[in-house]
């Protein structure tokens, strides 16, 4: 039987194909970008991390227009990757993920970007008392004075030590 072409595929597949094709595009310029942010403290782990993406991305692009064509073999490698990043995606709906970003923001000097994902933290595991802490710098940055007072005082009540407002974690 011969090959099929791309205008044999059902829509369906054809679809399922083409977001494999994005998803690997995005993740080769993933690559791309971690290959131009090396630095001299991490050249092998930056230059091999920036490699495998750049193959993983060319790999389901790859896939992808081979899905097109109907090739049974693709699929396997679509489905791990499609694991993979569920697995990924799980990872970051904690707490830790939303304060790394906040604080994030915080040095990059955006506290008013810095407030939603530190206040979703806060919702999250509202005792936590680093989210505290960082959710209140971020409120002062944005120049909320009351709000950060109110989570000053949050923070005092779960951990005196930690709810001095010049304190620098």
């Amino acid at each position: 039987m011969p090959a099929a072409t791309r205008f044999d595929a059902p829509a369906p597949l054809v679809a399922a194909a083409s977001l494999a094709a994005v998803e690997g595009l995005v993740i080769g310029v993933y690559g791309l970008l971690e290959l131009f942010s090396v630095t001299p403290g991490r050249v092998t782990m930056g230059v091999t991390t920036a490699v495998f993406f750049v193959a993983y991305g060319a790999l389901l692009v790859f896939c992808g227009w081979q899905l097109t064509r109907r090739a049974a073999w693709a699929r396997g490698p679509v489905l791990l990757a499609q694991l993979i990043q569920l697995g990924l995606a799980w990872g970051f709906r904690d707490g830790e993920t939303l304060r790394f970003l906040g604080q994030a923001l915080l040095e990059q000097g955006r506290p008013d970007d810095a407030v939603l994902p530190l206040a979703r933290a806060v919702q999250l595991y509202p005792s936590a008392p680093s989210f505290r802490f960082w959710l209140a710098h971020a409120y002062r940055g944005a120049g909320q004075v009351a709000l950060a007072d109110g989570e000053f005082a949050a923070l005092r009540r779960l951990d005196p030590k930690a709810a001095a407002p010049t304190a620098v974690r």
